[in-house]
């Protein structure tokens, strides 16, 4: 089913999406990997299906919920939608509704920075997640699984400039800006030193 849904999302087939995304939960409700996933895939629809059709998360927290918390909302952040981000933060409130303290410090932060944040850069929220992340990322993730990749999937640009300042490697991120043809992306990452000698020959050509 998973296999189907990840075929529907490449497709962008909202209709396919719709019926396949309920059968693919493992539990009446979305979990955090669930809207991970979503939003790993960038899919325009996530929206849609997944936060105005599939009601509240399930509660209460749980450790998996707790160690997906700053990654779900890095990803979010990274896609450089208000909107979904908005979707998202109401996700992991709902989660932890039982537990208030857990978002106790963090829940004003990110609604101060979330006011501040225009459509396509996510800067204010970038800053407040990035001192999180930072806190709990090990060293041992996978580049393709780093945030920046992500972002540059999605043709945020101004969080790949910021991960750039934090010393992240330009080359990680450019086969994915490539892929999805987001130029002005491309066009930074060759500036802070990747190069298309690594990528394949159909990704350069999209580089030209």
């Amino acid at each position: 089913m998973k296999a189907g849904l990840r075929a529907a999302r490449d497709a962008k087939n909202f209709e396919l999406i719709h019926l396949l995304f309920p059968q693919s939960l493992q539990h009446q409700h979305p979990s955090f990997q669930d809207v991970r996933d979503a939003v790993q895939a960038n899919d325009p629809f996530t929206r849609r299906y997944l936060f105005e059709s599939s009601g509240p998360p399930p509660s209460p927290a749980t450790l998996d919920n707790l160690l997906s918390l700053i990654p779900s909302l890095m990803e979010a952040c990274m896609t450089g939608s208000v909107t979904l981000f908005d979707d998202v933060w109401r996700f992991v409130r709902g989660a932890f509704q039982g537990s208030p303290a857990l978002l106790e410090s963090l829940g004003p932060r990110i609604d101060r920075a979330l006011r501040l944040c225009t459509e396509g850069d996510l800067t204010p929220l970038m800053m407040v997640l990035t001192e999180l992340w930072n806190d709990i990322e090990t060293g041992h993730i996978a580049i393709a699984n780093h945030p920046m990749v992500l972002a540059a999937s999605c043709g945020h640009l101004p969080a790949v400039r910021l991960w750039l300042a934090q010393g992240i490697p330009a080359q990680w991120a450019l086969p994915a800006a490539l892929k999805h043809d987001h130029r002005e992306v491309v066009s930074c990452l060759i500036a802070h030193g990747a190069g298309l000698s690594n990528v394949s020959s159909s990704e350069k050509q999209r580089s030209q």
